[in-house]
Order: C-alpha cells, then structure tokens, then sequence
C-alpha cells in the first residue's frame, strides 16, 4: 500500500497559549516539546518540514535554527522553515543551516515581499510558499 515516505508532512511551531493571550516562542524546549506533541498526533516518527510559525521577537533566531539543526541531525526533522520573517533574519538563520522554505502572505494585494524578501530567498535557494494569495478572499 501506502508508506510514510510517499508523503510529505509539514506542520508549524511555535504558538503558545496563556488566560493572557497567544506568545510566540522559538526557545529549544519550547519547540522540542511542540515537536514531541506533533509527532504523536500525526503518528509519525518525522516531520518532513517543519515551520516556526511567527518569529520570537525575545529569542535569537540563531538560537532557534540551532535547535533546528539538532532535530535535522537527530532525524526528527528533515527540513527547516520559517514564517513570516524579514530578509535579515532568513539570511542569519541560513547562516546557520539551510532554510528549505518560508512562508509569506504573498497576492496581487500584498506584493512588498518582492522588493526584500524574494531577492534573499532567490539568492539563497530558499522556496517560498504563499499564503493568502487570493488576498484573503
């Protein structure tokens, strides 16, 4: 039948939840336990791609992609994404390991991502998935 290598899983990480609101957090335990809980609900042993939702405006990303790098080596992972991030820290964490693919809100309406971040992702080689093409419609 079907193995788990005919498909491609990608899910994201780094949302948290308090009675205050919704945090983004890209701290190593935080996305290691995030991944441990992913890995259960998808019955699965990897994730093929695997996101930071929204940057952390309070951890490096340096610090993160080197958590990252780790789950690629330990093969919990097989590549590592970022979500709207800005060309400055898509090139700092390539630094550190490549990047695979980001994720930017990208239509006819919201194109000034073409002027910062496609020329570093190109440069790069790093895909770009966009969301929201129909501009949100």
């Amino acid at each position: 039948m079907y193995g788990r290598e005919k498909f491609v899983i990608a899910t994201k990480f780094g949302i948290g939840a308090t009675a205050e609101g919704v945090f983004y957090c890209g701290k190593p335990d935080f996305l290691r336990n995030q991944l441990v809980q992913s890995l259960e609900r998808l019955g699965t042993d990897y994730i093929d791609l695997y996101y930071m939702h929204r940057m952390d405006p309070t951890t490096p990303i340096e610090e993160t992609v080197t958590a990252l790098k780790a789950l690629v080596e330990e093969g919990k992972i097989r590549y590592i994404g970022l979500s709207e991030c800005t060309p400055q820290e898509l090139r700092r964490a390539h630094a550190i390991h490549p990047v695979s693919a980001i994720q930017m809100e990208w239509s006819l309406q919201t194109r000034d991502l073409e002027e910062s971040i496609v020329p570093v992702a190109r440069e790069l080689g790093v895909a770009i998935v966009a969301y929201s093409p129909l501009g949100r419609g």
